[in-house]
């Protein structure tokens, strides 16, 4: 413990100044000039150093989010790239599916076939949007995949910039894909109305060609009938922008006309007159089934063969197939002997087997006392139209007078 006299100096402690002091706190020493300086310094420098790290670190993270808004840009920008595109690749295979068959068929078909002027005018259709379709470039998928993050900041940046460029690139070309598909689906939709066109004037034209080629078979001209129209009693025509249909008309034209040619010949031998009668008889009890008589020197049944001399025979085929004609085949020798009873006794025989497929005659024929007895049915029929020499009674037995009666009813 030290003591000192009043007003005796104390050393380097002179008494403090009590503006100074605080209560319960020991009293500040001033600080030198160059320790001030110093920590004036380090604050600076602390500043700095925590200011590089900030602007680093915000940086950092503007890079991040600009990789991932690019990215993200860049794949949403693909797949409306490759929708672009595959809009075009559906239009073009439309393109390809109704036109690359069908235009040589069309530019092929007999003239005497089709409408003439409305299939130059679907032709010129079909080379429009071909022609058209032929200048458009070649779209390609971009599969784009979702990048991968780079870790450097600047690489983010450069890699986010490549991002955006091809994102430009590929909304330029979706942009001209579009363009195009636009161009060309309206030239599409002008061919199918050609098409259209084309195959109402060339129903007409068949329609018409079917009905004056009186000579040709029945079967002949029904079956260019179902090729216009269909087997389903449409009364539209078919769709003959699709090849298979168009050559199956044209295909039917043809043997048509070659029906039409062979009866007009048939027409033209010394024996027609009599066969006419034959078909007028036959004709005239079917009851409207339109009927094709074909004619043969011989006709084997059983094993035994019919023809010579005043023998004669017949086979009848029918189908329930709506207006499908039905086909009876006879031996010469009916035409021959027409004058015998026993001729037109057969012929009725066979025309009893075809209008079976006629409605309200075949439910006749399915039930009892026949019960789908093809032979008991045409004879009975035979018999009922009041013809027995020739009716079937004698290779098939008599069917009886209920049969004959139940058969009067078919007309």
């Amino acid at each position: 413990m030290s003591t000192a006299a009043p007003g005796a100096a104390t050393g380097s402690f002179p008494p403090p100044d009590p503006a100074t002091l605080s209560p319960g706190r020991p009293p500040r020493r001033p600080l030198s000039r160059g320790a001030r300086r110093g920590i004036s310094v380090g604050v600076v420098l602390a500043l700095a150093v925590t200011g590089t790290v900030t602007t680093v670190v915000v940086r950092g993270a503007i890079a991040e989010q600009r990789f991932e808004e690019a990215g993200s840009r860049l794949v949403e920008t693909a797949q409306d790239h490759d929708a672009a595109v595959a809009e075009w690749d559906a239009l073009e295979a439309a393109v390809v599916a109704e036109t690359s068959g069908v235009r040589s068929a069309a530019a092929e078909a007999d003239p005497a076939a089709v409408d003439a002027a409305s299939r130059d005018a679907y032709l010129g259709a079909i080379d429009a949007v071909v022609d058209a379709a032929d200048d458009v470039p070649v779209g390609e998928r971009a599969a784009v995949r979702a990048p991968a993050d780079p870790e450097g900041t600047e690489e983010r940046f450069g890699a986010a910039d490549g991002f955006d460029a091809q994102s430009e690139a590929l909304e330029a070309d979706a942009a001209e894909q579009r363009e195009q598909t636009a161009r060309i689906r309206p030239l599409l939709g002008a061919a199918r109305t050609a098409s259209a066109d084309f195959a109402v004037a060339t129903a007409a034209v068949g329609t018409a060609l079917a009905e004056s080629s009186t000579a040709a078979t029945h079967e002949a001209r029904w079956l260019v009938e179902k090729a216009l129209y269909g087997y389903g009693g449409s009364d539209e025509p078919v769709d003959l922008s699709q090849p298979a249909l168009l050559r199956a008309y044209l295909a039917r034209v043809a043997d048509l006309q070659q029906s039409q040619a062979d009866g007009l010949a048939e027409r033209a031998a010394a024996d027609w007159p009599r066969k006419q009668e034959v078909l007028d008889f036959a004709d005239s009890i079917a009851g409207g089934v339109p009927l094709d008589v074909t004619w043969e020197e011989s006709i084997e049944i059983d094993g035994v063969a019919y023809g010579e001399l005043d023998s004669g025979a017949g086979l009848a085929t029918w189908t329930l197939e709506e207006g499908a004609p039905a086909t009876i085949r006879l031996t010469e020798s009916i035409q021959r002997n027409w004058d015998a009873d026993w001729t037109q006794g057969l012929v009725a025989h066979e025309v009893g087997h075809a209008i079976t497929s006629k409605d309200g005659c075949y439910e006749l024929y399915r039930a009892a006392p026949f019960e789908g007895d093809d032979e008991k049915w045409a004879t009975a029929w035979a018999l009922s139209l009041g013809f027995a020499d020739g009716s079937g009674t004698e290779p098939y037995g008599e069917p009886g007078a209920d049969a004959v009666a139940v058969a009067s009813a078919c007309r």
